[in-house]
């Protein structure tokens, strides 16, 4: 056993090793023989002695000398993290006009816990992998890099290091040039009746001069705010009032879908409630009115017919006669309504689709109207559900935000031409507000 000879020991901190143990210092050990331990008093010495040696890293064990024994080695240096995932931005790595409007999630798998960096065409961001792995970015439109092929790049850091990077490359759309192109597209009160120009004020007794569309004074006020736009559709009609392009598809006792034989209809008069099969079923001769929506899509959205902007108002004649007592019963104006606007997406998947909800009846605030006709209530209900669970589209809720006074109705629930500007300016209201023009 090896010896440990204090002598070489000096310093402040040799006599702290004396000042530690009480009484009189110990005389000096005589040096021991080759291979003899130290003799003695000197046994407490020893094992202060050993304490600091240990303290100093100079022997590894006290129990009786032995060896220095190396410290115990640390964790293994980290791995760097393996290449991020990145899922395809917007299911096809295409951001369309309309897309970009609402701005762009980047979303992925990384080590948990790591740092992900995107950086999008010199545009960066920064976020942890949450603990199952899974990033998200969101990236306002206005962030949205340039239109044009651009490059994603994604790395995932730990404290070992970046891992490889994951590329895509995004194509972002640029918006179509020209103006806006705007279809009007509904029944009677979006068509409007505006042959008769000799007066816009309506009164209570009935007949009034002629009922009018929202389209003209829609037109002025996006005029007045700088937007270029043509309004599109095979009708023409030229506005009584504000802007004067004539292009609309606004068709006279329009129905949304087709009342078939199995559906309930509201009025239980047989013939009544044939007629409403008959009118939801079959155009007028001429082509200008009833028939519904949803058939007549496919002859409205022939080739080249590519609106930007598709405002809705439609409704009333559906409503009027959907028997239909439950929410969920597929034959009601509401299920038709979600029918439509999936139809209206297939056909036009690019197109902004600005929806309305219906106007209460005269003399009858929303409330009044969702009491005396169930149908109404469900379809504007539709209609909101369906602006709030669709990014592409969007709602003008004209029952719960504009006030009409029983004066601006020519009937009961078509509008004059002061009830008709309100309903233009909440409408171009939310034009501007979600930002659904061109420019």
């Amino acid at each position: 056993m090896r010896s440990v000879d204090f002598r070489h020991v000096s310093g402040p901190a040799a006599a702290g090793l004396d000042e530690s143990r009480a009484g009189p210092p110990a005389p000096r050990p005589t040096p021991a023989p080759s291979g003899a331990g130290p003799q003695g008093t000197g046994r407490g010495r020893r094992l202060a002695g050993c304490a600091l040696l240990a303290a100093s890293v100079l022997l590894g064990a006290c129990g009786g000398g032995g060896e220095p024994t190396p410290p115990p080695p640390g964790p293994p240096p980290a791995a760097v993290p393996p290449a991020p995932t990145v899922e395809a931005v917007e299911g096809d790595n295409i951001v369309t006009v309309l897309e970009k409007s609402d701005g762009v999630i980047l979303s992925g798998l990384a080590e948990p816990g790591s740092f992900v960096q995107a950086n999008w065409q010199g545009l960066i961001r920064l976020v942890t992998a949450a603990a199952n792995g899974a990033w998200s970015i969101s990236i306002l439109s206005q962030e949205v890099p340039v239109a044009g092929a651009t490059t994603l790049t994604v790395i995932a850091t730990n404290s070992a290091g970046d891992s490889p990077p994951t590329t895509r490359t995004i194509t972002v759309q640029s918006p179509p040039a020209g103006p806006t192109k705007i279809m009007a597209l509904g029944d009677s009160m979006l068509k409007g009746d505006e042959n008769d120009t000799s007066g816009n004020q309506c009164t209570a007794q009935f007949p009034a001069t002629s009922w009018r569309s929202f389209r003209g004074q829609l037109q002025q006020q996006l005029t007045n705010a700088g937007y270029t736009y043509d309004f599109i559709g095979s009708r023409s009609l030229t506005p009584a009032s504000g802007g004067t392009d004539p292009d609309h598809e606004g068709y006279s006792g329009l129905f949304v879908g087709p009342i078939n034989a199995g559906d309930a209809v509201r009025d239980p008069d047989p013939a009544n409630a044939q007629s409403c099969r008959d009118r939801s079923t079959t155009p007028t001769s001429d082509g200008s009115g009833n028939g519904n929506l949803i058939d007549r899509l496919p002859g409205i959205f022939t080739t080249g017919v590519d609106p930007d902007l598709i405002v809705y108002f439609a409704g009333w004649n559906s409503v009027y006669c959907d028997g239909a007592t439950t929410p969920t019963d597929t034959s009601t104006t509401a299920a038709k309504m979600n029918q439509l606007v999936a139809s209206l997406q297939a056909l036009r998947p690019n197109a902004r689709i600005l929806l309305t909800t219906l106007t209460p009846q005269n003399g009858q605030t929303e409330s009044q109207t969702n009491a005396s006709i169930p149908g109404y209530q469900q379809y504007n209900q539709a209609i909101r559900s369906l602006a709030a669970n669709n990014a592409n589209v969007y709602l003008a809720d004209l029952a719960s935000n504009v006030s009409i006074d029983p004066s601006e109705y020519w009937d009961i629930i078509h509008w004059c031409q002061p009830a008709a500007t309100k309903m233009a300016t909440e409408i171009y209201n939310v034009i501007q507000t979600q930002n659904l023009m061109n420019q």
